[in-house]
């Protein structure tokens, strides 16, 4: 009990909490099973994260956040399954897409909008 206090009746039970909060090292990153991955916080299962937060199953993953089973991705918001893509948000299964927004089931295309199941397609909405 290296952070244990004998309990204090002159002051009170608030004050006191107080003191043995701050005494007490707290963990700054919440994480399960990550791999090289330094700067993430809510993550598991993740390897080579760097400033990720709310990462699941994720590899090569660089300043991202709320992404699932990404693979070798950058800037990332609210994606799951996508490899090779780039600044997207609110997307789901997705292969070398850049500058995607809520778009689903698409490939090589860049700079969509609302997009389903494209292949090859720039400057789509």
């Amino acid at each position: 009990m290296s952070y244990g206090k004998i309990f204090d009746f002159n002051s009170t039970f608030f004050e006191q909490i107080h003191m043995l909060s701050r005494a007490v090292p707290h963990p700054n990153l919440l994480t399960i099973n990550n791999i090289n991955s330094p700067y993430a916080q809510y993550t598991g299962e993740s390897k080579n994260i760097y400033m990720g937060a709310d990462v699941w199953k994720c590899e090569d993953a660089f300043y991202s956040t709320t992404i699932k089973e990404v693979k070798n991705c950058l800037d990332l918001y609210e994606v799951e399954f996508a490899e090779l893509c780039s600044e997207c948000t609110l997307r789901k299964n997705l292969h070398t897409c850049h500058w995607a927004v809520r778009s689903f089931d698409c490939q090589n295309c860049d700079f969509v909008f609302n997009c389903k199941q494209c292949n090859n397609c720039l400057f789509c909405w």
